[in-house]
């Protein structure tokens, strides 16, 4: 019996280069800044009026790299604390 696993897509949502944005987070594959997402969210719209005004950034990738912020500000807070985090792991801050 022939197991067939699905491709995983390992390219990360959110990269930076020197060379655009001045080194700015943007979304990969793009010259969008990540920012922008944050600043439609802040003003109270959704993540699909964002990637309805920038289709260049799949609503997938806009979650993931919400996700991926989401996790970066967890280790941040939990390597405040004293704690080891294992990327890719949640955890509740408690």
């Amino acid at each position: 019996m022939e197991v067939t696993t699905m491709p995983t897509n390992t390219t990360p949502p959110i990269t930076r280069d020197p060379e655009i944005h001045s080194g700015a987070p943007v979304f990969t594959r793009t010259r969008i800044a990540v920012k922008v997402l944050f600043d439609y969210l802040e003003d109270g719209q959704t993540v699909d009026d964002f990637v309805s005004h920038y289709p260049s950034v799949s609503r997938e990738q806009a979650i993931a790299a919400l996700e991926e912020v989401e996790e970066m500000l967890g280790a941040s807070a939990n390597s405040k604390r004293g704690q080891v985090v294992t990327p890719g792991c949640r955890s509740e801050l408690t």
